[in-house]
């Protein structure tokens, strides 16, 4: 899984970083949670760390906005995958969430440009 986490993070990094989506925001971050064999539950653990939060950063004491988003994927379903087939089915879970709006994001923060443009990025790993 964390070499999966680490392809994403680079993948997305170099195809969002140029982009300017306005508003204040520091950081993206994605969990991805996969601890029971019953997607309710799994979901149960995930919906509350897809939320707008910040945080303070230990090294330097800055404050971090961060937008999470929780995606839950069934274990079987991760463990019946090689490292390819966890790069899809994180991408594709990733995917649906992102098209859902979340109910709080940073002042002039254009969401449905970047969650657009998060979506073809997401694809284009796929495909890479």
């Amino acid at each position: 899984m964390n070499d999966v986490c680490v392809k994403l993070e680079d993948w997305l990094n170099a195809m969002l970083s140029d982009e300017d989506f306005g508003g204040k925001l520091d950081q993206i971050t994605v969990f991805v949670v996969s601890v029971d064999d019953d997607i309710v539950t799994n979901e149960k653990w995930a919906t509350p760390r897809s939320r707008l939060g910040g945080f303070t950063n230990p090294f330097s004491g800055e404050k971090v906005r961060d937008l999470s988003f929780g995606v839950a994927i069934l274990p079987v379903k991760i463990a019946a995958s090689d490292s390819k087939g966890v790069l899809h089915l994180v991408c594709a879970a990733l995917s649906a969430k992102v098209m859902e709006r979340p109910r709080r994001v940073p002042k002039s923060f254009d969401y449905e440009l970047w969650a657009k443009s998060a979506c073809a990025a997401l694809n284009a790993c796929v495909t890479d």
